[in-house]
């Protein structure tokens, strides 16, 4: 059962013509593992920027920032091709955001393990249990919209999807042994339903911070508006938000209430860069913060 890294072939797709004779060949193929690589961790305005489908003697790794997927669309909303994720709910959430796509016929393999009651459900820890597969986990926070991908980047991609098709195996027969087969069923027909939220900045988000609630209200006040300044500085630099400023530099900023430029040196975990490309934009959203009347809290934390 199942099929050996160094027997199955590696494909990169990163042009239309790899990307037609891809799907050429997935058209014959009843199951597809997939999975996806996004820069969530990298920036403001998150794309995928990897998608990995396998099957039994072929693993590709196709690029999105190179080629155009939407002929993916066809596939992933196909009855008779049964596509196999871990964890699809992010992915299927991404490729519906980014594409449009619409889903049919999937299996999940942690929603799976789960309904089994197996003891682990990350993939990783599942693919050592069961396959004897130790996965370099200095990967899991990688820049996937860096580019070129560097080899390591792409065989720990490429793990993502090349055993899934043999643990549904296992997991399809286990589910049928012990009568969940229709229970998990409804449950993969619920998470193809899933839709995006389209992502929106809420100015109150500030109370969730550690710290707001032990603020004074001025400090209250002074954090709301860094913490509005902060995801404009984020949206305008691409970048997501905890790099620009931490949770922890702002409650300090609000607290101390620094009046110039040389008292923001002493601020910690904020960089240099931000110190001195928007420090007078911080200092004029400290002062905002120390003139307004703070709106009253939320009734729960």
């Amino acid at each position: 059962m199942g099929f050996s890294v160094n027997e199955t072939t590696c494909i990169f797709v990163d042009t239309p013509l790899a990307l037609e004779r891809m799907l050429g060949r997935l058209q014959h193929a009843p199951a597809i593992a997939v999975d996806t690589e996004s820069d969530s961790l990298y920036v403001y305005f998150e794309k995928i920027c990897l998608v990995q489908l396998s099957i039994p003697g072929v693993d590709y790794l196709v690029d999105p920032l190179r080629v155009d997927i939407t002929p993916l669309g066809v596939l992933f909303a196909s009855r008779d091709h049964e596509k196999v994720f871990h964890a699809a709910s992010y992915d299927i959430l991404c490729l519906k955001r980014d594409y449009g796509f619409t889903f049919a016929n999937i299996f999940d393999t942690m929603i799976a393990a789960r309904i089994l009651g197996w003891k682990h459900l990350g993939l990783a820890a599942i693919l050592e249990e069961r396959f004897g597969v130790c996965v370099d986990k200095r990967l899991q926070r990688y820049n996937w919209g860096l580019r070129p991908l560097p080899a390591a980047a792409l065989e720990y991609a490429r793990l993502d999807t090349h055993y899934l098709l043999p643990l549904r195996e296992l997991q399809v027969r286990e589910l049928k042994t012990r009568g969940k087969w229709a229970e998990a069923q409804r449950a993969f027909v619920r998470e193809a339903c899933i839709e995006p939220v389209v992502k929106r900045f809420d100015t109150e988000g500030f109370w969730r911070i550690p710290g707001a609630w032990q603020l004074d209200p001025t400090g209250q006040a002074i954090l709301r508006e860094l913490y509005i300044l902060r995801d404009s500085l984020a949206r305008e630099m691409d970048w997501p938000p905890f790099k620009v400023i931490s949770n922890a530099a702002m409650v300090q900023l609000a607290a101390d209430r620094p009046s110039n430029r040389s008292a923001l040196e002493h601020v910690q975990g904020l960089s240099r860069r931000v110190r001195q490309r928007y420090a007078d934009r911080l200092l004029e959203a400290i002062t905002r913060g120390q003139r307004a009347s703070m709106s009253s809290p939320p009734h729960t934390r």
